[in-house]
């Protein structure tokens, strides 16, 4: 009868053991939500930011700011651009914005080109708010990779190096109008005016 109930209670304690909720540290770690991003890549002499932050129930608005030296000084300029109905999680696709550092880089690395020296900046810079978590991601230049091997393998990763780009196609079918290069055009301002 011993036997009987010792073995009931193990097979109870089981039981229970396996409907209780997961701790912390139990099993993979949920991903934060993407809240917002911002990424900065080198062109030429500029840089340019793209900034998308969440505004309204369900939109986006995205800051294209450009930084270029002209006249031994730095000048900045802007452009502003609602999407309507687009959040910011659109806006990102399915780029891995929320992936730890480590994970990115790691996976960065294995696709490095042995012979290559990298330079001294990274093409491209992307921060994103993830939940409480800020997570930024260094992005050497496409050359220094094998990217071809990168995109066919690592499509969610690789997609980090357009998403720029994707963005600024937005805008322009949005608009009708291209971003224009080194502060020069009718839609780009200072910021402050």
């Amino acid at each position: 009868m011993r036997l009987r109930i010792v073995l009931c209670v193990l097979v109870a304690v089981r039981t229970l053991a396996a409907q209780k909720a997961p701790e912390d540290g139990d099993g993979p770690a949920p991903v934060p939500a993407l809240e917002s991003f911002s990424v900065a890549s080198h062109e030429g002499q500029s840089w340019l930011i793209v900034d998308v932050q969440p505004v309204r129930p369900n939109g986006s608005k995205v800051r294209f700011i450009q930084v270029h030296r002209a006249c031994g000084s730095a000048r900045v300029h802007e452009v502003d651009h609602v999407f309507d109905n687009v959040s910011v999680q659109q806006l990102a696709k399915d780029v891995d914005l929320c992936a730890s550092d480590e994970t990115v880089a790691g996976i960065i690395n294995s696709f490095k080109r042995k012979q290559i020296e990298s330079g001294l900046y990274p093409e491209q810079g992307v921060e994103a708010q993830c939940g409480a978590e800020r997570v930024t991601h260094f992005l050497p230049f496409p050359g220094d990779l094998r990217f071809a091997a990168l995109q066919s393998r690592a499509t969610r990763i690789a997609a980090l190096w357009r998403l720029s780009e994707d963005i600024r196609k937005l805008y322009a079918n949005e608009t009708g109008q291209a971003l224009p290069r080194d502060g020069h055009g009718e839609n780009w301002r200072q910021p402050g005016l």
